[in-house]
C-alpha cells in the first residue's frame, strides 16, 4: 500500500490553525440582513401575545417573526429523512414555551446593533405553568405534562437468556445506581447559519450542519417548497461533536430570507447557545449483576433517559444504547431495559458517542465496583467475560464483524505499568488506577437503510475530482477519502481533488453522524473508485499501472467526445463493532481532594489505520473530553429549571496544560467489511474515557461514585 497506513496532515488544518479559514460567520452576502432571537427564561408557560409594534417602529427593523405570523408546520429537527420514528413536536415558534431558551421571537434589522436593540422593544405575555424537571417525577400521573401525548416518549426492552433463571441460581446481588449528567459539547464555533435567495426563487443556507440533507428536508418542509428550491452548502465547521447534528437555526433562517427576499444571518453568541440549541443526554442508570460460585451469570441494565423540553432523538437514543450490553460481555443472562421522558429542561440531542458514552460510564463503573466486591482485578474480570474474536450477539448468535477487544485488554496490560484496582499513597496523594472498556457502532444499519452516494470524475490531465455529499466535521475525512481514491487509481493524492457538502451539487449522504464516516462513506470512495479503474481497464485492455491517465481521458474526449465520470452507492448491510481498552491513573491531594490524571493509555481496535495522524489526534481529542467530563463538566440548574452555568467562564473545560501523557496503541483486527479493513474511531475514542477516569478516581478515594462530576462529589466530602 503506498497511501493507506501513512502519516498525512488533514486537508483543513493548515488554514484552520491560520486563521484563513472562512465560517459561517465570516460570511458577508450584498444586502445581508442580521437576525436576533428573543428567547424566553420561563421554563414552561403558554404564549399569550407577542407585541412587536415599538420594534417595527425602530429604524433598521425589516420584521419581527413569532408564532402568530410563521408556519405552524410540525416537524423534528433530529429526523434523518421524513420518518415517524421521530415524533414532529417542533415549530419554527411554539406557543407553549418548553424549557428556558425555547424560541418566543425572532428580529431582523439591517444591522446586528439594530435587530439586538429592537429585541428589548419587543413585548410578550407568558401564561407560567407548572413544570418537571426530574426524570422520575416526569413519569408520576400528577406530573405536568410537557406534551400533550404525555412525557414518556418511548421505551425499550432487550432479554437474552432468563433473568429470572439468574435470580434464582445468584449467591449474591451486586446493585449500583448512577447519575449521569447533560454535557455541553463546548465546539469552539457557536450556532449560526446564513440563508440567501436564489435567482428561481428558492433559498441557500450555509450552515456548518452534520447533516445537509436532514437541513435541506426541514427547510423545504417548512417553506411549503419542493427540494429542489432549497439548496444547503456546508460552511466550514469550528467543531460540533454532536451539536450541530439537528437541524435548529437553519428553518429560521431560510424562512426569514425566503420572505424578506434577502440574505439574513443568525448567530448565536455562547449563552444563547448553551440555552437554545441541544444538551447531551443525562441518564439515570440503575444496575444489578447477578454472581454464582464466583462466576458472573447475570446483568440487569434499567436506565431513565432525560430527553428535555422536545422528543428530539429521545425515541432512537434508548435503541441506539440497547445493542451494546450484548456485544460486549459474554454472560447467560442479560436484560437492558430504557425509557425516554420529558422535562422542562433544555433539549437534549447527540454528543460524541451517542449514548454508548452514558451506558459505558454507568456499566464500566459498575463492572469496577463489582470486582472490587469480588477482591478481584478489575482488568482480569473483564478480560474473562469480554468478547473474543469469535464472539456472537447474544441475543441471536449472530457474528458482528471483527472483534479486537482481547488485543486490547492485553496489550493496554502490558503497557500500562500501574496495578489496577490498587490504591497507593504517600504523605501528599492518594493514587488510583484502573480501566474501562468501550464499545460502538460503525454506522446505522440494521436501524434504517444506510447508504453514500458518490461520484468520480476524470480531468483531462488524468487527475481526478471525487464528488461527495458526505461532509467533515473536522476529523479528516475528506482526506482519507483522498487516500483511498488515490490508492484505488495508484495516483498522487495531489492529484485527488474534492467537491462535497452542497445539496445541489453532490450526491444524497446520510448523514455524518453515528461513526459511519469511515465506514460507510469510506465504501462508496473505494466502490466508486474500483468502478473507475475497472472500466479503465476494461476499455484500454491493459492494467491501470500501464495506462497513462492524461492521455486516456484526453483521447476520450476530442476522439470520443465523451467524459469520464463514475458514480456509485455503497449500501451498509453489516453492523460491526469497535472496541477500545482505556487505562487511566490518578493522584488525588488528601487535603484538597483535587484530582490529577497522571498518565492514560487508550488502545484501540481499529481495523485498520487508514491515516494513524487523523487517528491519533481523533484518540487524544477524545480523552481530553472525557477527561472533562469525569472530573469537572455538567450543566447545573436551578430547582426552576435554568441553567446556572450557561458560558464557559462557569462551564469548566479540562486545559492543556492539565493533561497527562497519553499512549495509543492501534490493534489491527481487519474488519472484512471496512473499507481496506478499517472501522470508525471518531466516537469509539470517547466512549471509555470518562468510565475510565471515573474508576482510576474510585480506586484513590476507597469508594463508589454514583453521579458526575466527580470535582462536585469531592467539594462536599471535603466540607
Amino acid at each position: 500500500m503506498e497511501k493507506i497506513g501513512k502519516r498525512i496532515p488533514i486537508d483543513d488544518a493548515r488554514v484552520k490553525t491560520t486563521g484563513k479559514a472562512t465560517y459561517v460567520d465570516d460570511l458577508r452576502l450584498p444586502g445581508m440582513l442580521h437576525a436576533v432571537l428573543l428567547l424566553s427564561e420561563e421554563v414552561h408557560a403558554e404564549l399569550i401575545s407577542v407585541d412587536a409594534d415599538k420594534a417595527l417602529a425602530m429604524e433598521g427593523v425589516r420584521a419581527v417573526f413569532s408564532f402568530f405570523n410563521t408556519p405552524d408546520t410540525l416537524y423534528n429537527g433530529a429526523a434523518p429523512f421524513d420518518t415517524e420514528d421521530f415524533p414532529a413536536q417542533e415549530r419554527l415558534f411554539s406557543k407553549r414555551i418548553r424549557h428556558q431558551g425555547d424560541r418566543i421571537a425572532m428580529v431582523v434589522a439591517d444591522s446586528k446593533k439594530q435587530a439586538l436593540a429592537a429585541a428589548k422593544q419587543v413585548r410578550c405575555q407568558l401564561k407560567t405553568l407548572p413544570s418537571v424537571l426530574n426524570m422520575e417525577e416526569s413519569l408520576q400521573e400528577d406530573a405536568p405534562q410537557v406534551d400533550p401525548d404525555g412525557n414518556l416518549q418511548a421505551r425499550c426492552e432487550m432479554m437474552s437468556g432468563d433473568l429470572v433463571e439468574a435470580e434464582n441460581l445468584a449467591d449474591g446481588v451486586f446493585k449500583t445506581r448512577m447519575l449521569v449528567p447533560s454535557y455541553h459539547q463546548a465546539a469552539m464555533e457557536p450556532h449560526g447559519v446564513v440563508a440567501d435567495c436564489d435567482e428561481l426563487g428558492g433559498v441557500i443556507v450555509y450552515s456548518p450542519t452534520q447533516n445537509i440533507f436532514s437541513a435541506r428536508m426541514i427547510c423545504a418542509k417548512v417553506l411549503g417548497i419542493s427540494e429542489a428550491q432549497v439548496r444547503v452548502v456546508q460552511s466550514t465547521m469550528g467543531g460540533s461533536f454532536g451539536s450541530k447534528l439537528e437541524i435548529i437555526l437553519e428553518p429560521l433562517c431560510a424562512y426569514a430570507s425566503y420572505q424578506l427576499k434577502r440574505p439574513v444571518k443568525l448567530v448565536l453568541n455562547r449563552k444563547q447557545t448553551m440555552k437554545a440549541s441541544r444538551r447531551s443526554y443525562g441518564i439515570l442508570a440503575d444496575i444489578r449483576s447477578f454472581v454464582h460460585d464466583g462466576k458472573w451469570i447475570g446483568l440487569d441494565i434499567d436506565i431513565l433517559v432525560d430527553a428535555g423540553g422536545y422528543c428530539s432523538s429521545g425515541q432512537d437514543f434508548i435503541w441506539a444504547m440497547s445493542a451494546k450490553p450484548f456485544r460486549l460481555y459474554d454472560i447467560p443472562h442479560v436484560r437492558y431495559r430504557a425509557a425516554s421522558v420529558l422535562t422542562n429542561k433544555t433539549t437534549a440531542s447527540a454528543m460524541r458517542g451517542y449514548g454508548s458514552t452514558q451506558l459505558i460510564t454507568a456499566l464500566e463503573h459498575h463492572v469496577d465496583a463489582l470486582a472490587k466486591h469480588l477482591s478481584t482485578d478489575p482488568g482480569d474480570w473483564r478480560r474473562r467475560y469480554a468478547f473474543g474474536p469469535d464472539g456472537k450477539d447474544l441475543r441471536d448468535g449472530k457474528t458482528f464483524g471483527s472483534i479486537g477487544l482481547w488485543d486490547c485488554i492485553d496489550e493496554g496490560k502490558r503497557k500500562f505499568n500501574w496495578p489496577l484496582g490498587v490504591r497507593t499513597e504517600d504523605e501528599q496523594y492518594w493514587y488510583g488506577a484502573s480501566l474501562a472498556l468501550g464499545i460502538h457502532g460503525n454506522g446505522m444499519y440494521p436501524v434504517h437503510t444506510d447508504l453514500t452516494t458518490m461520484g468520480l470524475k476524470m480531468n483531462m490531465d488524468g487527475s481526478l475530482v471525487l464528488n461527495t455529499g458526505t461532509v467533515d466535521m473536522g476529523t479528516g475525512a475528506n482526506t482519507s477519502f483522498r487516500m483511498i481514491v488515490a490508492e484505488v487509481m495508484g495516483v498522487p493524492l495531489e492529484k485527488v481533488g474534492m467537491q462535497r457538502g452542497d445539496t445541489t451539487a453532490c450526491p444524497y449522504d446520510l448523514g455524518c453522524y453515528a461513526s459511519r464516516s469511515i465506514y460507510v462513506a469510506g465504501n462508496a470512495a473505494l466502490k466508486v473508485a474500483s468502478s473507475m479503474r475497472k472500466r479503465i481497464e476494461q476499455e484500454t485492455g491493459r492494467t491501470l499501472e500501464d495506462v497513462n491517465l492524461g492521455e486516456f481521458a484526453l483521447q476520450a474526449f476530442r476522439r470520443d467526445a465523451r467524459d469520464i465520470y463514475c458514480q456509485e452507492t455503497y449500501v451498509s448491510n453489516a453492523d460491526p463493532m469497535s472496541y477500545a481498552a482505556h487505562f487511566a491513573r490518578v493522584r488525588v491531594d488528601k487535603h484538597t481532594l483535587e484530582v490529577q490524571v497522571l498518565d492514560y493509555l487508550a488502545a484501540h481496535d481499529i481495523g485498520r489505520a487508514i491515516n494513524p495522524m487523523s487517528l491519533e489526534g481523533q484518540i487524544e481529542g477524545a480523552v481530553q473530553m472525557g477527561i472533562g467530563m469525569a472530573l469537572k463538566e455538567g450543566l447545573r440548574f436551578d430547582p426552576d429549571g435554568k441553567l446556572l452555568n450557561s458560558s464557559f467562564k462557569n462551564y469548566p473545560l479540562i486545559k492543556a496544560v492539565e493533561m497527562p501523557k497519553i499512549s495509543v496503541k492501534m490493534i489491527e483486527s481487519e474488519e472484512t467489511t471496512g473499507p481496506f479493513g478499517a472501522k470508525s474511531i471518531g466516537e469509539i475514542a470517547a466512549v471509555p474515557v470518562v468510565a475510565a477516569v471515573t474508576n482510576a478516581v474510585s480506586v484513590a478515594l476507597d469508594m463508589t461514585i454514583n453521579e458526575l462530576p466527580i470535582n462536585e462529589i469531592t467539594a462536599r466530602r471535603d466540607r
